[in-house]
């Protein structure tokens, strides 16, 4: 025997008061249309919610705009202490050839070019980690900036590197 077939309201086959349950309730907007809002947390209709959102946004890029001029205004400089290294690089290039301690190749940047002036001074132990040493002539070495790059492959860097560290850890 066949089981009885129910009769539903809807097409779709679903009972009738299971829909009920599901069914979205009309908000009204401030604007004052009807709308189905998608979330239960929805005030607003579609061209409602999009107009408030570029209000918005506008906002955040004036205020956004705002600082940026702010910021045009007031140039940033970040002062320095002197460390003394340039001091000291001075003494260096006044006492030294002017040639590469690693290759023996001339140093091809002067004075006059002071940005790549300095990159050709290298320190053979790292400022950070050992700043006793820092402006001690011994741990600075003339380079290229190419070797400056390169520097641990060079047998007289890691020569000086072993000296330096075994006077520093006899003390």
């Amino acid at each position: 025997m066949r089981p009885e077939k129910r009769e539903h309201n809807k097409p779709n086959g679903f009972p009738m008061n299971l829909i009920k349950n599901f069914e979205v309730k009309k908000k009204t907007c401030g604007c004052g249309k009807e709308f189905h809002p998608l979330k239960t947390t929805d005030k607003y209709c579609r061209k409602c919610f999009y107009k408030k959102l570029s209000e918005t946004r506008a906002g955040k890029l004036s205020l956004k705009r705002e600082k940026l001029a702010q910021a045009a205004r007031k140039p940033i400089k970040k002062s320095y202490k002197p460390t003394g290294e340039m001091k000291m690089f001075l003494e260096i290039w006044s006492e030294r050839e002017h040639k590469s301690e690693l290759s023996g190749v001339k140093l091809p940047y002067g004075m006059d070019n002071m940005k790549m002036w300095v990159c050709q001074f290298l320190h053979v132990l790292p400022k950070g980690k050992f700043p006793s040493m820092r402006l001690n002539k011994r741990n600075i070495m003339l380079a290229t900036p190419i070797e400056h790059e390169y520097q641990d492959r060079y047998l007289p860097f890691t020569e000086r590197k072993t000296e330096l560290l075994n006077e520093i850890y006899k003390k």
